[in-house]
């Protein structure tokens, strides 16, 4: 299986795949549930576009490294907000 490697960060493409098709479903759960609060509808063609854009969004942030650089300094960052 193919692996995206980024430095010493190995993760295969499959899970990456994965990770952004959770993300894709979850954006559209979200739209869903606000415009359902909100009383509008969308189209099936409009959910679409909001899955693909979750779903490239993570692939953007994981081909670029933003989530590694995120995960690297998360604790760090709010440490420092704490104190």
């Amino acid at each position: 299986m193919a692996e995206f490697k980024f430095g010493e960060y190995h993760k295969s493409i499959f899970y990456v795949w994965f990770e952004s098709l959770i993300v894709g479903i979850l954006l559209v759960a979200l739209c869903a549930i606000l415009f359902v609060f909100n009383k509008t509808t969308l189209s099936i063609g409009n959910y679409s576009l909001i899955f693909l854009a979750g779903a490239l969004f993570h692939q953007l942030c994981e081909f670029s490294g933003i989530n590694l650089w995120y995960s690297k300094n998360y604790c760090e960052l709010s440490n420092n907000k704490n104190n």
